[in-house]
């Protein structure tokens, strides 16, 4: 059932999503294109670069409102007492979605990359460079992370975007909750600026309370509280060279308690429309 419930998603989103993605990358290489021709013009050069960020930028936005608009529609809008009544755990309702959403979300990361690369290597071509220096110099920057550093960028890339994709919908579906439910779509909206401030305490706190960090002097991974080196940063001046990662870690852990919570109001909310729906049956 988990199954049909993603397949289900995919046929809903994708299509409207791939259209965003690819008008985006349409737009961007226009713009870089543009700017192959008209880097030595300064004004001219600046506007194109901007109008290029902008597709960078606008892209995801776009996309992550349309899963989200998405969500809130089929859970909690027209669509949502048929969803609520489907044969199937309130889990598997959340899981499915969370599923496409992260996967669309890592789709969008890897074209936002690219386009990234792209720039720089237009960039380069633009001042001058043939184009094996330009691909040389690339490849110079990504070679000189190391696949350690390259392998964890991917990985705290991937728990970034499962964290918003858990966070999210979790916001979404505790502030449908019956208590808040009069407030409409101003209970998650209420909900995310508290999960916002929430988000940047608990970052806080445990990067420089949870032993784990990365020395930048080295780039190794070391298993030390971050707190007194900054302390001492702070009265002596002295430069941080330790790193603490511990966001990475407790960032999950927050994702996956909101995660359980919104499973459970899901589930309630599955449970009374069950009921209802018995109730209008019998009578």
């Amino acid at each position: 059932m988990f199954r049909t419930l993603f397949v289900q998603e995919a046929r809903t989103q994708l299509r409207r999503n791939a259209a965003v993605l690819g008008l985006g990358a349409l737009l961007a290489a226009g713009f870089l294109v543009l700017w192959w021709f008209f880097a030595r013009v300064p004004v001219l050069s600046s506007l194109l670069q901007m109008g290029m960020l902008v597709c960078l930028v606008g892209t995801p936005l776009v996309i992550g409102v349309q899963v989200a608009a998405e969500y809130w529609s089929s859970m909690y809008g027209r669509r949502g007492y048929l969803t609520m009544a489907l044969p199937v755990r309130g889990r598997a309702l959340y899981l499915a979605k969370a599923l496409y959403a992260l996967l669309v979300g890592l789709a969008v990361t890897a074209a936002v990359v690219a386009g990234i690369v792209a720039w720089a290597l237009v960039s380069a071509l633009a001042m001058g460079a043939d184009a094996a220096t330009a691909w040389g110099r690339i490849a110079d920057g990504f070679g000189a992370m190391g696949p350690g550093w390259a392998l964890f960028m991917v990985a705290a890339t991937v728990l970034m975007v499962a964290n918003l994709v858990l966070e999210v919908f979790a916001v979404m579906s505790i502030g449908a909750e019956g208590r808040w439910n009069h407030l409409g779509f101003g209970a998650p909206m209420i909900g995310f600026v508290i999960v916002y401030i929430a988000n940047q305490v608990v970052s806080m706190v445990s990067t420089v309370l949870i032993p784990f960090g990365i020395d930048s002097r080295t780039g190794s991974i070391q298993m030390r509280i971050m707190l007194p080196e900054l302390i001492d940063a702070v009265r002596t001046g002295a430069e941080v060279t330790y790193v603490g990662m511990g966001a990475l870690i407790a960032g999950p852990i927050m994702a996956l308690l909101m995660a359980w919570w919104a499973i459970r109001s899901i589930e309630r909310d599955r449970k009374s429309t069950r009921l209802n729906s018995s109730h209008l049956a019998e009578s």
